[in-house]
């Protein structure tokens, strides 16, 4: 074997490695405090920032993933959301560098978060509503949440689940 094909096929292995690294999936464990991580919190407690920072976990920041949306009878109730996203949310009050509100982006899955079209994270601030109210705002949409951790859309059908942890695994909650 000559050494431009030896160099040809070790350069190959190397893209190949690297391109599957680029799309790892990723899953970020939450606070110690948030509500399926020690089952004392109430997620109203979480959200709206009545449980403190931690070193290395800001309270009130969890992910919402819409696992249910396939099941939905109307689908317009997520707006323009993306199911195949997982989304990362966080309510801000008076925390310095941030607007107050709720706060959201999208974490696209591994498979396509390199693409072009998928580039943009959608991140959305100072958006309005009040947990206490146990209303969430993801990218301007208007949201119910209860106790169990179950989001409602905005026709009332169950359409996700609130999570302790931030990921880009969702493809598989795709239409």
């Amino acid at each position: 074997m000559n050494s431009k094909v030896a160099f040809s096929g070790i350069l190959s292995s190397m893209l190949l490695a690297n391109a599957a690294f680029a799309y790892d999936p990723f899953h970020n464990p939450g606070h110690p405090h948030c509500p399926t991580n020690d089952g004392t919190t109430r997620w109203v407690d979480f959200i709206s920032g009545r449980v403190p920072d931690v070193p290395g976990h800001r309270a009130s920041f969890f992910g919402i993933q819409f696992r249910y949306a396939k099941t939905l009878a109307d689908r317009s109730g997520l707006g323009n959301l993306d199911p195949a996203a997982c989304y990362s949310v966080s309510y801000n009050v008076n925390r310095a560098k941030f607007k107050n509100g709720f706060e959201s982006f999208r974490n696209w899955s591994y498979d396509r978060m390199n693409q072009p079209e998928y580039s943009e994270s959608h991140h959305k601030d100072g958006l309005p509503g009040d947990p206490l109210q146990y209303e969430l705002n993801v990218e301007g949409f208007m949201f119910l949440y209860n106790e169990a951790g179950e989001v409602y859309d905005t026709h009332g059908q169950l359409a996700g689940q609130l999570v302790c942890y931030t990921s880009n695994e969702c493809e598989k909650y795709r239409y």
